[in-house]
C-alpha cells in the first residue's frame, strides 16, 4: 500500500482492492480524532482511476484531464515565450504525449 500526501490531499494506492476500502474507511475517522475534515466533494474512490491536481491517475498513467488542458491551450495562444517552455515543461512532466499534441500549432 502506498499513501502519498501533497499539502491536504492525500492518495491510498494499493493493488488489493479490500485493504484498500479497509484504509479508506479508517482515514475519515481518523482525521475527525485529528480534528481535519474530509471535503466530500473530493473523495473519490476506491476506483481504477482518480482525479487530483486536475490530472488523472490510472495504474502506470497520469494525464491531465481534458478542461485543464484546454486552459493550457488557450493560455499558450497568449503567453510569451518563457510562461509557454513553463506550461509545456509542467505538461511534458505530466504525460509527454499531451505535451507533443499542445506544442503543435
Amino acid at each position: 500500500m502506498s499513501v502519498s500526501v501533497y499539502v491536504n490531499d492525500i492518495i491510498v494506492s494499493c493493488n488489493d482492492l479490500a485493504k484498500l476500502e479497509e484504509a479508506c474507511e479508517a482515514l475519515i475517522p481518523a482525521a475527525m480524532k485529528a480534528g481535519l475534515a474530509f471535503n466530500a466533494a473530493k473523495c473519490e474512490g476506491p476506483a481504477t482511476t482518480i482525479t487530483a491536481f486536475n490530472v488523472e491517475l490510472t495504474h502506470a498513467n497520469l494525464a491531465i484531464i481534458a478542461e485543464r488542458l484546454e486552459e493550457f491551450a488557450r493560455d499558450l495562444g497568449l503567453a510569451g515565450e518563457q510562461q509557454r517552455r513553463g506550461i509545456l515543461g509542467y505538461v511534458n512532466s505530466v504525460n509527454a504525449d499531451q505535451a507533443k499534441v499542445l506544442a503543435t500549432p
